[in-house]
């Protein structure tokens, strides 16, 4: 899916993943609308309800790739996030284990794929920063509802420093800035498909 006339090693690899993807970036906040989502506490929960969905599966496959414990993987850990969440807005455990997963996720093989992957999910995390101040109109704080938009607090910033570093240390030939840029494609791609899925339920 990449394109890469005209964009090779001399270029920054997240500026290259920023470029090639902006498109599906712009699509996914449309299939979201997390804005709106945010006028009703029941629309809210449903937006969460979606990204357990993806993010359940999602981690499970990425436990799995050799390396991703570069990333100090459990410590970036959305689905905990998800559940306590959930929880605090009312549903039991048992409920939560009954929800729907997405059983089509991008095809990761590497650890390039993985990081590629997982830039989407950072870079959410990145823009729960501005979410989180909506939150607080519907009386959602990150100890009540409101972790997953906010999962690493004060330490947001730094997180995301140390994923580019691992980035640029690791993705450091070619091949694999293409399958880090096909994977971030991918994922956006599988994203926005489960998203409109649920949304047409």
């Amino acid at each position: 899916m990449h394109c890469d006339v005209g964009v090779g090693m001399g270029v920054g690899i997240f500026l290259q993943v920023k470029q090639q993807t902006q498109h599906l970036h712009d699509q996914l906040e449309q299939s979201v609308d997390i804005f709106n989502q945010l006028a009703h506490i029941d629309h809210y929960r449903s937006v969460l309800e979606i990204f357990y969905g993806f993010y359940q599966p999602l981690e499970n496959k990425l436990t799995m790739v050799d390396g991703v414990e570069l990333l100090e993987f459990h410590t970036r850990l959305k689905v905990p996030h998800l559940r306590s969440d959930l929880q605090a807005l009312g549903l039991q455990s048992e409920s939560i284990d009954q929800l729907q997963t997405c059983n089509e996720l991008p095809a990761i093989h590497s650890l390039a794929g993985a990081l590629g992957c997982w830039y989407v999910v950072e870079g959410a995390t990145l823009g729960g920063q501005i979410i989180s101040k909506q939150l607080a109109k519907l009386g959602i704080t990150i100890d009540h509802g409101g972790a997953f938009f906010n999962a690493y607090g004060t330490n947001t910033a730094t997180m995301w420093l140390n994923f580019k570093n691992i980035v640029e240390q690791r993705v450091n030939t070619q091949e694999n800035e293409n399958i880090f840029i096909d994977s971030a494609q991918e994922t956006f791609v599988k994203l926005i498909h489960w998203f409109r899925l649920k949304n047409d339920d």
